[in-house]
């Protein structure tokens, strides 16, 4: 692990590409640690746009006992992940895979906007999974490990900008966001989830 450093914002939203990650202090809640690092190997497992990886390889299995499924929509309200965005947001829709909670942006006012009043929207996602954590966190590039409510976390982008933390009974909960943003939907979100 090298100096403690920070992802600026990891990138920019899922809707919009970005120039790339950059390396500098940021903004993520008080009380998280923070380490960068490279990237540690090839994607070879399927990434889908919630950031989640499939389970391709033979040890990559489901942990058996895991606790109940919860409605991953249950753990943030859409207008507490506005408040932390700082942007409108929609609706929240729970989709199929993970079950996955997909915060569908609001229209952003032009007033708001940059260069010329264009504002990208920021589309959340919020899961959890059984995932292996550290099979999950190798496939970010420019990764950033924290810590949040006592769980071990990394972020960095895998196409998007997505959070990996780690939970009991072999789950991850796996947040597409940039970084600072991430952590604090996590740090919010983890109080709520049972047996985390």
């Amino acid at each position: 692990m090298s100096a403690l450093v920070l992802l600026a914002g990891c990138g920019g939203s899922s809707a919009t590409p970005s120039s790339g990650p950059t390396a500098s202090v940021s903004s993520y809640p008080a009380g998280t640690t923070h380490t960068s690092r490279g990237h540690a190997g090839p994607a070879r497992d399927v990434v889908h746009r919630s950031g989640q990886v499939a389970l391709a390889h033979g040890h990559d299995t489901e942990p058996e006992g895991e606790p109940r499924t919860v409605s991953p929509c249950s753990l943030m309200s859409t207008p507490e992940v506005a408040a932390i965005i700082g942007q409108p947001v929609e609706k929240a829709v729970v989709t199929a895979l993970g079950p996955t909670c997909v915060f569908i942006p609001g229209k952003v006012p032009a007033s708001r906007g940059h260069r010329g009043g264009q504002v990208h929207p920021i589309e959340v996602t919020l899961a959890v999974t059984p995932l292996i954590f550290k099979s999950s966190a190798a496939r970010l590039k420019n990764a950033v490990a924290f810590k949040v409510g006592g769980h071990t976390a990394d972020c960095g982008v895998v196409g998007h900008p997505v959070a990996y933390v780690s939970l009991s009974h072999g789950r991850v909960m796996t947040i597409t966001a940039p970084c600072p943003l991430a952590a604090q939907i996590a740090r919010a979100a983890l109080p709520r989830l049972p047996g985390s």
